[in-house]
Order: structure tokens, then sequence, then C-alpha cells
């Protein structure tokens, strides 16, 4: 039997994100990571998407904060 690796996701702001085989997700920020259940994260990925669509149109970035 073959044994399954994690997946891993990561940007340029050093947000790293490592999916396991068995359903658990590991987002880290910084020094801080948060290990979740997979239908957990989800849950907050809907959140962020949500929160993220609000922001773009409500309040968008001024030139002094895009990032480079």
């Amino acid at each position: 039997m073959t044994e399954q690796t994690a997946t891993v996701f990561s940007n340029q702001a050093g947000i790293t994100v490592r999916v396991c085989p068995r359903g658990h997700v590991y987002l880290q920020v910084g020094h801080t990571c948060l290990t979740l259940h997979k239908e957990d994260f989800l849950d907050l990925a809907q959140v962020v998407r949500t929160t993220a669509q609000h922001l773009l149109v409500n309040h968008p970035l001024s030139p002094q904060e895009k990032r480079h």
C-alpha cells in the first residue's frame, strides 16, 4: 500500500496550509498554527471568501496598502 503525503499550499505573504490525507488541515500564519478538521476549515474558508469580497467592494486598497 502506498503512503499518502500532505499537500502544501503557500503564498508570498508567508501563509501556509498543509492538508493531510486523513482530513486534517494545518493553517500557519507567522508563528501561529491552527489545526482544523476538513469541515471546519471549509467553514472558515467560506467566511474568509465572503469577507474578502466585502473588503474588495467596500474598502478597496489604497495605493499605500498594495503589496509589491
